[in-house]
């Protein structure tokens, strides 16, 4: 959220994911984002140095906390940059769509729309066109 109460999507978390700030965790520092939910659900809290102990001590730990941090911070962070720099607005919607099919029943569409970096209106129209 800005100095203005302009809310930014940067992610959405879905269920088997897990969802924070890596930058705060790698960092020991707070995070620069919130976390909000717009369903039911758990939230678990813990110590991030004795996450990655117990992670350290469990092969298939470690190899799940790799495997996560690969696909879910480094690949689809490019995806999306890559996303914004090459796609329009109707083609970023459509990979939307096609990453996470359910969600647009399940939140806002304002929510969307700001994940998508544009207006409630343009993704109505969008969504009209379609």
């Amino acid at each position: 959220m800005d100095d203005e109460a302009n809310v930014f999507v940067k992610n959405f978390f879905v269920e088997g994911h897990l969802a924070g700030s890596t930058v705060s965790m790698l960092t020991d520092s707070p995070s620069g984002f919130g976390i909000e939910s717009v369903e039911d659900g758990t939230v678990l809290e813990m110590n991030y140095q004795r996450y990655k102990e117990v992670i350290y001590k469990h092969e298939d730990l470690k190899n799940y906390y790799i495997a996560n941090l690969e696909q879910n911070w480094i690949i689809e962070n490019e995806r999306r940059q890559i996303s914004f720099a090459t796609e329009n607005a109707t083609e970023r919607y459509l990979s939307f769509l096609n990453k996470y099919p359910n969600l647009p029943q399940r939140v806002p569409q304002w929510l969307i729309a700001s994940y998508l970096g544009i207006t409630p209106t343009q993704l109505s129209r969008i969504r009209k066109d379609l």
